[in-house]
């Protein structure tokens, strides 16, 4: 949406861009997640979500009751921001987490 003077104004206003540092960007990148995509709109449908993630609708259910990703409700339909996205994913890459987890395995 433009206005006359050639400003832009955000769709979304509540929703903040997004910030990722170049390491995050190349992280996200080697493991396959289209950043293109990802940062295309600040909020994805379940269905985009899931391709964006690699998941399936049992898995992301699976990351939102372990709180890992945060819906929004409309209409009956659940909507994920891309903030929420990008925070599942480091919540998984988070190698103190994982170290930690698998040291409790074995202990």
């Amino acid at each position: 949406m433009y206005v006359n003077n050639n400003q832009r104004i955000s769709v979304y206003p509540n929703i903040q861009k997004t910030n990722i540092n170049m390491n995050e960007l190349e992280t996200f990148r080697i493991i396959g997640v289209d950043v293109k995509k990802l940062n295309s709109k600040p909020i994805h449908n379940r269905i985009e979500t899931e391709k964006l993630l690699g998941v399936t609708n049992q898995t992301l259910n699976k990351f939102k009751k372990k709180g890992w990703i945060k819906t929004s409700k409309y209409k009956n339909r659940s909507y994920f921001t891309t903030q929420s996205i990008i925070e599942c994913i480091k919540y998984q890459l988070q190698s103190d987490r994982v170290n930690s987890e698998w040291r409790d395995i074995w202990n």
